[in-house]
C-alpha cells in the first residue's frame, strides 16, 4: 500500500525502479509467504537479474535467490533446480554451500 502511494506521489529516480522492480519483488515475497511458489518462481525469474537496482548488499539480495531455490524445491521443478545450481556454482566456484547443494540435489 505504501509503495503504491509513493509511486503515485513521487517523481524521482527511484520511482521508476519502484514501479518496475520493487513492487514486483514484493509480489514475489507475498507469493512465497502464501505458498504460491509457482507464481513466486515466475516473478523472480522475470526480475531477479535486475534486483541490484534496488540497492542493498549482495548478501541481502541473495535472499531472493534462496527464496527462488526454495520455491523450486517445493514445486519439485528438477530441471530448474539443476539450472539454478549450475549457474550458482559457476558464479561461486569455491563456495562450500553451493558445493553441498550440488551434492544434495544433482
Amino acid at each position: 500500500k505504501n509503495i503504491k502511494k509513493y509511486q503515485d506521489s513521487a517523481n524521482d529516480t527511484y520511482t521508476e525502479i519502484s514501479k518496475t522492480i520493487t513492487f514486483t519483488l514484493c509480489e514475489a515475497i507475498v507469493s512465497y509467504r502464501t505458498n504460491n511458489f509457482n507464481k513466486c518462481i515466475l516473478i523472480l525469474e522475470e526480475v531477479l537479474d535486475k534486483s541490484y537496482l534496488i540497492g542493498g548488499s549482495n548478501a541481502q539480495r541473495d535472499i531472493l535467490n534462496l527464496m527462488l531455490f526454495d520455491s523450486l524445491l517445493k514445486t519439485k521443478n528438477n530441471d530448474k533446480i539443476q539450472n539454478f545450481l549450475n549457474i550458482r556454482t559457476i558464479s561461486r566456484p569455491n563456495n562450500k554451500f553451493c558445493n553441498k547443494l550440488q551434492e544434495l540435489y544433482l
